[in-house]
Parts: C-alpha cells; structure tokens; sequence
C-alpha cells in the first residue's frame, strides 16, 4: 500500500505545497513527480497561493489571468508574483520620508534666477542620461549619523539642514500637525524646503526586472504617484511630476500643484497629493520628482513639507 505523498488527494497535496517557499515550488517542487508538476502548473494554484498570502489583484486581471488564452505567460506572470520578481502593486520609492536622510533621492535646487544647482542636467528633468543619475546618486548618498557628524552644532537637534540643495529632513514636522497615520510611514520624518525651490528625485530602473514581452500589454498596469504635504504655516507651494519612458519614447511629463492659497487648504494640516496615469506599453523607467519652496523667502527651512513618497504600478 502507497503511504507516500503519491496516496495524497489533490486537495490535501494542495495544502501542503501551498506553504513550500514559493522559489522553491518553482525551482524544485514541480520536478518530484508528475502528479506535482501538474498541481505546479495550475494557474489557479498560484492565485490560490498569491491570495493565501494576501496578494492584492484587480479582479479583473484576476479573471484575466485565469481565462486568458496564453496560458504560459499567464502562469509565468502568477509564479513571479509569487516569487517578488515583478514590480507590481508595491511602493518603488526607497526612503519615502527621509527616515534615511538624503539616500536615495538625487537633489537640485532652482536659485530665484531659475539657476540649477547641484546637478548635471537643466530643465524639469535635467539630464536624460540615465548613466549620469545613477552616478550621482551613488555620490548623494548621506545618513542621519553622517549629517549629526556634519552639524554637531545644530540649534535644534531634530533638523538636519542640507539647504544648498533647497531640502532639509525633519524627524518630526516642526511647524505643522504630526503625520496623520492614514500617511502609513513608519516615522515622523519628512522633507522640508526653503526659499530656494529644491527639487528632489528618484529613477525607477523597471528593466532591471526582465519582464516577459507581453507582460505591460496584458496587465495594463495604472501607475499611481503621491505624497503627503503640509506647510508650517507660510505660504508655499509643493509640485509632484512623473515621466515615463520606453526605448526612444517619452511620455509628456504629469505634474500636480499643492499651493497654501487653494481652497480648502488649511494652515498646518497634512493632505496628499495622488495621480494616476495609464501606460499602453513597456516601461524602462520611470522618474518621480518632488520640488517646493517658501513664497514669502524666510530665511531658513520654511517651505512646505513632504512625506509618504508612493509610487505603485497597480494590477
């Protein structure tokens, strides 16, 4: 009588491979034997084990990848979700609130002349080689130990002034109400601006992924930006802007305004900012920059603050 797994009913043998590491299952499982390779090759076990680990999907493409006709790359993109090897429904932005100081974002600041500073390139997105940002952000690279190095002499403990690049990080808002936790960072860390516009960014390498051809196209991922913003009470005004690109093509820059004077905009209060934008084709990358500045020109760190840096491709 067989009392190995090959007496086990699909079902029973389902639940057991459901809590296998999902490497694993791909790399391993479905090599044992037929009977496994077979449960592997299900792409309703795969939905069964991105839900199991809560693994949020558009129904629609859940549907989707359940009946659509291209059953290999349908099974492909369910076991690299699995696995973390897809971009997708996650935040791309490394150090959303400046827990980590300046790492990760690369910084200019704009002078009242429109002169850029800090930076290589010119314009709303300077340079467009993406070799140049990625050297700089190795070269931008400082955390919170090496700015307390820096400024051992800070007049207040809890700022860390960078202010030649027009940005400084705060561990909590000083000025404005604590970050509501709707925001969902961890910390009270935030970016702060001064008189000069600073604008700081981010590049999402999205070709580091090696997706499947096919893969944007079925999917139709929504690229959903925001931030949260406040001010200390002094008028300001705070930009988010998003560019795409794919090979040669460039989407036309998206951009969205956070002003003290609108409507609705109430003294030290936080509110986000979110867009959405819908890509019909393969991305290379993507670039996420925030920039603002004190209207009034005070005389230190007092323009709008950000936090809560979000930028999710939505399946």
């Amino acid at each position: 009588m067989d009392t190995g797994f090959g007496s086990l009913h699909e079902d029973a043998l389902n639940a057991i491979l459901l809590r296998v590491p999902a490497n694993d299952l791909v790399l391993n499982c479905s090599l044992v034997c037929k009977q496994w390779c077979d449960v592997l090759s299900s792409r309703y076990f795969w939905l069964q084990r991105l839900e199991s680990e809560s693994t949020r999907i558009l129904e629609s493409n859940r549907q989707l990848l359940l009946d659509n006709s291209d059953y290999d790359l349908c099974l492909y993109i369910l076991k690299a979700l699995a696995c973390d090897m897809l971009p997708f429904n996650t935040n791309l932005i490394k150090n959303p609130c400046g827990q980590e100081s300046r790492k990760h974002w690369l910084y200019r600041e704009k002078t009242a002349g429109g002169q850029e500073n800090g930076s290589r390139g010119s314009g709303v997105y300077g340079d467009s080689n993406i070799a140049s940002y990625e050297e700089e952000e190795e070269e931008e690279e400082e955390t919170l130990e090496e700015l307390r190095r820096r400024y051992p002499n800070e007049n207040d403990p809890e700022v860390y002034r960078y202010s030649r690049h027009g940005f400084s990080v705060e561990e909590r808002p000083i000025g404005a109400e604590p970050i509501p936790e709707e925001a969902g960072v961890p910390t009270q860390h935030c970016f702060v601006t001064s008189y000069h516009t600073g604008v700081r960014r981010q590049l999402i390498d999205i070709g580091k992924y090696k997706m499947k051809d096919g893969v944007m196209q079925l999917l139709k991922p929504s690229i959903c930006y925001s931030q949260w913003v406040a001010s200390r009470g002094c008028d300001g005004r705070a930009d988010l802007s998003l560019l795409v690109t794919s090979g040669e093509w460039k989407m036309s820059p998206k951009s969205l305004q956070w002003h003290t004077q609108q409507e609705g905009v109430e003294g030290k209060k936080w509110y986000k900012m979110e867009g959405r934008v819908e890509v019909p084709v393969s991305i290379d990358w993507i670039i996420y920059q925030s920039s603002g500045s004190d209207l009034v020109f005070w005389n230190g760190n007092y323009g709008p603050k950000t936090t809560a840096c979000s930028l999710i491709m939505e399946i």
